[in-house]
């Protein structure tokens, strides 16, 4: 039991279907991204053969952080729905194990278009090492003064849909043919200029998934 009268059920993904339910998850970390709120220490994306869905470990549950790449058996998680879209929460009775290889996981969703524009806050950003928020002034909201995880980071617009598309890490020099060291030493005005060149109006296929307002691309290819 997991809490009183909620008996624990192991799920696949695929097979989530009930708001409250109480399960264990076997699943692998493919995308950590910014959380949007105080209360929230990580939030990103789980996968395994059967689908994707999004995880939400709230501050108060103290689990340690998932690491992007990672499987990890997941005991007493809950399904959970926000804007109409399941979810699962790691809470303070939630059990983390971390799984050796690498678990299959199912195909990705593509979305393509010409990118139209390219977001404020692309570029060079520093994150969190806990629980992956963009810092600000070199503070976590969270947990304040910390040790900054580099990254790079497009935010752009597409002619073909209401969505932002997000592209981070590798995914993004490999779009760009810029590496971290080459985003790190340029200006803002200059890099955003550069991306400006490089990606608008051209036309591109992103692999990924839809989340809220958002695209999360795990990948992206230009067409023209």
């Amino acid at each position: 039991m997991c809490c009183i009268g909620m008996p624990v059920k192991e799920r696949r993904i695929g097979e989530l279907k009930e708001d409250g339910e109480w399960v264990s998850l076997k699943a692998k970390v493919v995308q950590v991204w910014d959380a949007s709120s105080e209360s929230i220490s990580q939030t990103g994306l789980l996968a395994d053969e059967t689908g994707r869905i999004k995880f939400v470990a709230w501050k108060k549950s103290q689990v340690p952080p998932l690491r992007e790449g990672g499987s990890y058996l997941l005991k007493g998680a809950v399904v959970d729905s926000w804007s109409g879209q399941l979810q699962v929460n790691l809470n303070s009775r939630t059990k983390v194990e971390r799984l050796t290889g690498d678990l299959p996981v199912a195909a990705v969703d593509t979305l393509e278009g010409r990118v139209t524009g390219i977001v404020p806050r692309s570029g060079y950003i520093q994150r969190c090492p806990e629980c992956n928020r963009v810092l600000v002034d070199n503070h976590c909201p969270v947990h304040l003064e910390v040790e900054p995880v580099e990254d790079f980071r497009i935010k752009a617009t597409l002619d073909t849909s209401p969505h932002i598309v997000v592209i981070n890490g590798s995914a993004a020099e490999k779009l760009t043919g810029l590496s971290l060291d080459q985003v790190r030493e340029m200006e803002d005005d200059d890099l955003n200029c550069l991306l400006q060149v490089m990606l608008v109006d051209h036309t591109f296929i992103f692999t990924g998934r839809y989340f809220g307002k958002n695209f999360m691309a795990e990948g992206g290819e230009k067409r023209s």
